[in-house]
């Protein structure tokens, strides 16, 4: 998130996609994904999904007062990262995905 900050400093609040049924992982990335948004001073939101149909209509209902949007490598977020691209594109909010394709098409930001 450090990289996110320097890029788009007034980010206030994130909102992480994630599929829970990805592995027992994700609780501890939530965990250290708050520790880490609350030192920093941002809020942390999470949005559940379990399948890529259902992207688009969780995700965009939620935007309006996100900065920016985090998704991980998991196949769900992934597979459906062209509408998570368009919707951030509508709502004006940063796309950082873990997926280092994503940038290529069309994320902001990517890491791997």
């Amino acid at each position: 998130l450090k990289n996110l900050l320097k890029v788009k400093p007034t980010t206030k609040t994130v909102l992480f996609v994630y599929d829970p049924t990805h592995g027992s992982g994700m609780n501890h990335v939530i965990r250290e994904l708050k520790e880490v948004t609350m030192r920093m001073g941002v809020t942390l939101k999470t949005a559940e999904v379990f399948a890529t149909n259902e992207i688009a209509q969780k995700v965009e209902s939620m935007l309006n007062d996100i900065d920016a949007l985090l998704i991980y490598t998991d196949h769900t977020t992934v597979s459906g990262v062209d509408s998570l691209i368009k919707l951030c594109n509508q709502y004006g909010v940063t796309l950082y995905a873990s997926d280092l394709n994503s940038g290529e098409k069309g994320a902001a930001l990517a890491f791997g």
